[in-house]
């Protein structure tokens, strides 16, 4: 855990924006974008009252400490995770409380780490900003963000190239390392007569240019906000790259549903689809 800092600056604003949206229209999207955003950055726990003291370097909490995590009841009354995205958000929640006496705590974690540890404390959800707006995240849906292997680098490579276009080596280097994507499956109602039983058909989208481009993504959330109907199967670094040698799509679409990146085959192995 991070060293407690009741005035941390920390905030989310991605998971905040994708909160209030959730808010504002439940039905449209339901909470995939809430989850897909908790993958990323970090969160607040609530540790008001807890007793820490903190290693020489700050970072570890020494033996004897006591750390007192606030938990909420979720929307069918079983215990949840409070989670925030912001120290604001942690306030709002002891505005008039004199119990703390004005001494609010907080501990910032990596917001994919607050999702493990809601399933190490076997919490049924994570209710994100209780105060509200608010959204809780149920455990299965905890479960298929923590289940589904990630491509984290990949991730935080989008997150910089979308600040900053000039950093897109990062986002190549990143793609050509070795890790995992997700890849979305076609499951049409009726398979066609001239597939052969058994064939995996993966979605494709088109780059800028309009050619085919194979679709993948950094995590299964990811993937279902953008194909959430769909089978979705787990290739290496290595098997994305023997796709795009193959010539059948010309690059690849990374996380459609943004931030996004468009690559072609020629950019990230070197050479044209089809050759070696």
């Amino acid at each position: 855990m991070s060293e407690p800092d009741p005035a941390a600056e920390v905030t989310n604003p991605a998971v905040r924006e994708a909160l209030d949206e959730f808010v504002a229209d439940p039905g449209a999207r339901g909470s995939i974008d809430v989850l897909r955003w908790c993958l990323q950055g970090f969160l607040l726990l609530d540790v008001t009252g807890s007793d820490i003291r903190m290693s020489a370097d700050g970072t570890e909490i020494e033996p004897g400490s006591t750390v007192q995590i606030a938990v909420t009841s979720g929307p069918d009354g079983e215990s949840a995770l409070a989670a925030f995205t912001s120290m604001a958000e942690i306030e709002k929640v002891h505005s008039g409380d004199g119990e703390t006496g004005g001494a609010v705590q907080s501990l910032v974690q990596p917001a994919a780490a607050v999702l493990e540890l809601a399933v190490q404390q076997d919490h049924r959800w994570v209710c994100l900003d209780p105060a509200g707006p608010s959204c809780a995240l149920s455990r299965d849906e905890i479960d298929f963000a923590l289940r589904v292997p990630r491509n984290d680098v990949v991730r935080q490579a989008l997150d910089v190239v979308n600040v900053d276009p000039d950093q897109r080596p990062v986002l190549l280097d990143a793609l050509r390392a070795d890790g995992v994507f997700v890849l979305a499956v076609d499951t049409p109602d009726e398979p066609a007569d001239d597939v052969p039983e058994g064939t995996v058909r993966l979605r494709t989208t088109t780059l800028p240019d309009e050619r085919p481009a194979l679709m993948v993504f950094t995590s299964g959330p990811e993937a279902a906000a953008r194909a959430g109907s769909d089978s979705f199967v787990v290739w290496s670094t290595a098997e994305v790259h023997d796709a795009l040698r193959q010539g059948e799509v010309d690059g690849l679409v990374v996380n459609p549903s943004g931030p996004w990146a468009a690559v072609t085959t020629e950019e990230l192995l070197g050479s044209p689809a089809g050759e070696s």
